[in-house]
């Protein structure tokens, strides 16, 4: 029997608000979505004793989340003006832009990054390659579908 439950990548797209609409980036082989990590703030202190045995073990608090960072792998045309191109414009903007990755359920996640990586590789018997890498600046959205 099939799992109902398995959603397939093929469909998924990445796309870059221009401020008017937003833009499909082509050919994107892989797409790593934020992972949200948390900080931790240690709370232990030495009158944690009760005039029994010392408990020997550490408290913590949550600290500041950080969204997390997103990667993509294109196949990349170094000579071809197509809308991957767009992406060159962010890597030397000083302020966030917005992107999402949409599923084809229709479910999606949204967030503003600063695009922090374009590393092209040509491989030997490869085709052009690029990886992307954006950092989200605050707390990307997971949009479900409905």
């Amino acid at each position: 029997m099939a799992n109902k439950n398995v959603l397939h990548a093929q469909g998924t797209r990445f796309q870059r608000n221009s401020g008017v609409e937003w833009q499909d980036i082509s050919q994107i082989k892989d797409i790593t979505p934020p992972a949200k990590t948390r900080t931790e703030i240690e709370t232990t202190t030495i009158d944690q004793y009760d005039g029994s045995e010392p408990d020997p073990h550490k408290t913590y608090v949550g600290g500041l989340i950080d969204g997390g960072s997103v990667s993509l792998d294109t196949i990349f045309n170094p000579d071809a003006l197509d809308n991957q191109r767009l992406l060159e414009a962010d890597i030397e903007a000083a302020n966030p832009v917005e992107y999402r990755i949409v599923y084809r359920d229709g479910g999606m996640w949204t967030f503003f990054g600063v695009l922090k990586e374009m590393t092209p590789t040509h491989g030997m018997d490869d085709i052009h390659r690029q990886t992307l890498g954006i950092k989200v600046s605050g707390k990307p959205v997971r949009t479900f579908p409905v």
